[in-house]
């Protein structure tokens, strides 16, 4: 078995120009749970850190949800309050699992422009949302079977994860175990 191998000389940078869809990160990832709370606990085991949480308490009557961190990945785990929830029939059909695949891009408006005149199907077109914090901006598109991808820019905004969630005390129990980024969504 004999193997060729390539050598790369062209240290020029990438043309950024040419890429109609600039990704700076996975900004978050929202996991759709029968039981948010309780999945908080098996996150916690893998090192996640409670960071935000919307649900009563914040004024959020239809669901809950609790915001995980750990390195450069943020997990989202929202569970219905009712049956009836789209959320709720959402679950029941495919378990828990991967709603929303958030993405970081300077600049929502010209992220979902650019997607939608290449044919994909607008869920939300751009929006503000502000609080105290600032100015959080997304959109969303539809990805693959029912998963949601959503482009975000958080450049003017300061708060906990979005407007609508409160910070949550560290948690010196949750230990990280040195999970830095996702490179990958299955």
């Amino acid at each position: 078995m004999s193997f060729k191998t390539a050598t790369v000389t062209d240290n020029r940078p990438i043309d950024q120009e040419g890429d109609f869809l600039k990704i700076n990160a996975v900004d978050h990832i929202e996991f759709w749970v029968g039981n948010a709370r309780q999945a908080t606990f098996y996150w916690k085991q893998w090192g996640f850190k409670p960071t935000a949480y919307s649900g009563f308490e914040t004024k959020n009557r239809r669901y809950a949800s609790y915001v995980m961190e750990q390195g450069g990945i943020r997990f989202v785990l929202s569970t219905p309050y009712t049956p009836h929830d789209e959320m709720a029939a959402h679950i029941m059909l495919h378990g828990d699992g991967v709603k929303v695949i958030a993405l970081e891009v300077d600049d929502v408006e010209a992220a979902h422009r650019e997607t939608t005149t290449r044919g994909a199907k607008s869920l939300t077109a751009p929006i503000e949302l502000r609080d105290d914090y600032g100015v959080l901006r997304t959109a969303s598109i539809a990805g693959y079977g029912q998963t949601v991808f959503q482009f975000v820019d958080r450049s003017d905004y300061a708060g906990a994860f979005k407007p609508g969630y409160k910070p949550l005390p560290a948690d010196p129990t949750a230990i990280p175990v040195g999970l830095a980024a996702v490179d990958h969504i299955v």
